[in-house]
């Protein structure tokens, strides 16, 4: 079985060497880019000792079985999950109110790495995912993270079910987004609690038992005649509702 794998992309690479979560044993770059963004992943790698290799870009290709890399790759070693117990507890630690994704069932790696990125720059304490019937950590999803997958945490767990009551249990309140959900997100007080905000499959939504062990669900208001928001952008206006309140109820305090 593979210890290492191939992440391409100059974010995902310049990332993972800053962040040093996983052990980066080579930086792959084509023979035809050595602008700034060159100069500083190689001096990122030279700084933790890591070989920098100049190939071509077709043996870029080759080896991260992609073709947009932009000319830009690295030996890692697997991605390393987090375990669901410590980064609720870390959460819990936390000055502010424990803030975390869950995603039922993403099966597009790059909606997954889309949702992290945008939970990592909206403070989300860490992401749980579904071990089984769900895109995990793919080379595709770390790039589409744009290398925030190497700071935030993300745990895969096997019963998402069982996950969610294990948070409550430990004071933290599941909001599923759901366009059946009682009432609007804005709606909904997010001040002054911890809380989870659940996203379902793409086209599926949430499962049966998975809304059945939420707290309460809230839809997104739309306007047009199509069905829905794609999950990323779902799971964007959810988050920024929570982050918005939080912010506001930070301002109030301070002023008062």
């Amino acid at each position: 079985m593979p210890t290492t794998e191939i992440i391409y992309g100059v974010s995902p690479v310049l990332e993972a060497l800053r962040a040093g979560r996983r052990t980066c044993h080579e930086v792959l770059i084509s023979l035809k880019r050595r602008e700034s963004t060159v100069a500083l992943i190689s001096k990122e790698a030279a700084l933790r000792k890591v070989p920098v290799n100049f190939v071509t870009r077709a043996d870029i290709s080759k080896r991260a079985g992609a073709d947009k890399h932009q000319g830009v790759a690295a030996r890692v070693d697997l991605y390393p999950y987090s375990e669901l117990e410590p980064m609720v507890r870390a959460a819990a630690e936390r000055p502010e109110k424990a803030f975390l994704l869950v995603l039922d069932g993403i099966v597009d790696p790059r909606n997954l790495g889309s949702l992290i990125r945008t939970a990592y720059l909206m403070g989300v304490h860490g992401v749980i995912i579904p071990r089984d019937k769900a895109a995990g950590m793919t080379p595709s999803a770390v790039k589409a993270s744009a290398g925030a997958s190497e700071y935030l945490p993300v745990a895969q767990i096997t019963n998402l079910a069982r996950t969610l009551r294990y948070l409550k249990e430990n004071g933290i309140w599941v909001a599923g987004i759901e366009s059946e959900g009682d009432k609007s997100i804005y709606s909904n007080n997010f001040k002054g609690i911890s809380i989870a905000i659940v996203l379902g499959s793409e086209g599926k939504g949430l499962r049966r038992l998975v809304k059945e062990s939420c707290d309460f669900l809230a839809n997104i208001p739309m306007n047009g005649k199509i069905s829905s928001y794609n999950v990323s952008v779902a799971g964007a206006l959810a988050m920024g509702e929570v982050v918005r309140q939080r912010s506001e109820a930070h301002c109030k305090n301070r002023t008062e």
